[in-house]
């Protein structure tokens, strides 16, 4: 793809320069003056939704990349530059990053106030977006029905195990099930998507996970990366009352494990089993059973 002529179509000017990112589908362009993130859609997502997605949390005060342009043959979008690092970065591995969790929590809160329909992974719709799926979790459903015994028959989870996750599933089901008020999440939250400059916050970034659903699923990720103290300094930011009693214990871990199901269940279909276990043994399943 002629990525020059992309960034012409979309923002009327000839790039500079243009440098991958390392993402797929992401560049950085320098247009002289300023710098700008071109994304093209890869993979089956859709960089038109994800615009609209950081239009929606712009619109109620929630600090993301502005959208300068879009374009739909093909889909791209032109972002904002934030001039800063990631909590991931060399340069915030081993300092104190919580003034930032408690300023992403803020957001995070604000994005959760809007509603909209559907369930599950963000669509356009219409000038909008939506959830793709009727009702609330896709992922949760998947991993309850199919995952779990796909992991067990493909020698990745003990048979023992997978019963005991299926029923600590069904255990939960009424509250998994259940919520039918469906918000705008970012989907893949973690310190790699939080930018800050000195010990100035930035803003969240890269909504191309938004979904539609349960608050408590976009809570539910922080400890996998980025450990429970991350999520301790979250939710100082975001307010506690979103969690009922034992929410921490049973809902949360069950949110974590379907996520990671999903992609496990990826990498044993591609026969690495041992990736697979791998990356099922980082959300401490074991507490669960």
């Amino acid at each position: 793809m002629d990525v020059v002529a992309v960034a012409e179509r979309l923002l009327g000017t000839t790039p500079v320069g243009v440098r991958p990112t390392g993402s797929d589908g992401v560049y950085l362009l320098d247009m002289g003056t300023r710098t700008v993130v071109l994304k093209l859609s890869t993979h089956g997502h859709s960089v038109l939704a994800e615009a609209r997605a950081y239009q929606a949390a712009a619109a109620h005060d929630v600090r993301v990349p502005r959208v300068l342009a879009t374009g739909t043959d093909p889909e791209a979008m032109a972002l904002e530059f934030l001039d800063g690092v990631s909590l991931w970065s060399e340069e915030r591995r081993d300092k104190d990053n919580s003034f930032a969790w408690r300023r992403a929590g803020e957001d995070l809160r604000t994005l959760h106030e809007i509603r909209l329909p559907g369930f599950g992974p963000i669509v356009p719709d219409g000038r909008g977006i939506a959830g793709h799926a009727d009702s609330w979790c896709p992922f949760v459903r998947s991993a309850r029905e199919d995952g779990i015994r796909t992991l067990v028959d493909a020698g990745v989870l003990d048979s023992r195990v997978g019963r005991r996750l299926e029923a600590r599933y069904d255990e939960a089901a009424a509250d998994l099930h259940s919520w039918s008020d469906g918000r705008l999440l970012h989907g893949d939250l973690e310190g790699g998507h939080i930018l800050v400059s000195g010990d100035e916050y930035l803003g969240l970034i890269d909504f191309d996970q938004a979904q539609v659903g349960d608050p408590r699923w976009d809570l539910a990720r922080v400890p996998l990366w980025d450990g429970v103290a991350a999520l301790d300094a979250l939710l100082d930011g975001y307010g506690r009352d979103t969690l009922g009693p034992g929410d921490r214990e049973l809902l949360l871990p069950l949110y974590l494990l379907a996520f990671v199901i999903h992609h496990a269940v990826r990498f044993a279909d591609e026969g690495d089993v041992e990736k697979a276990r791998g990356h099922l043994a980082q959300t401490q399943y074991e507490r669960l059973v």
